[in-house]
């Protein structure tokens, strides 16, 4: 099984593809800046998980996602905006 390579001359690649915006990201867009929410955990994803796909996608749309891990499980999460910190 041979592979081949074919090299081509250009100056950069070519934009990656989108799909537009995630979940979160639709979900963090209608969220008011200073506003407090709570997520847990079900049983497609974990609360841990879910917090760092909210802080990620807060980051794309000029947001910052704050956190504070109750004893139960659950974790709190504060929208602020960039310049706050």
């Amino acid at each position: 099984m041979t592979t081949e390579i074919n090299i081509e001359s250009l100056d950069d690649l070519p934009p990656k593809r989108t799909r537009g915006q995630g979940k979160w990201q639709r979900k963090l867009q209608d969220i008011e800046v200073g506003t407090v929410f709570t997520i847990e955990d079900d049983s497609d994803q974990s609360a841990i998980s879910k917090y760092r796909s909210i802080r990620t996608a807060a980051q794309t749309i000029g947001k910052k996602a704050i956190m504070r891990q109750l004893e139960n499980g659950k974790i709190m999460v504060k929208l602020v905006s960039k310049e706050e910190t």
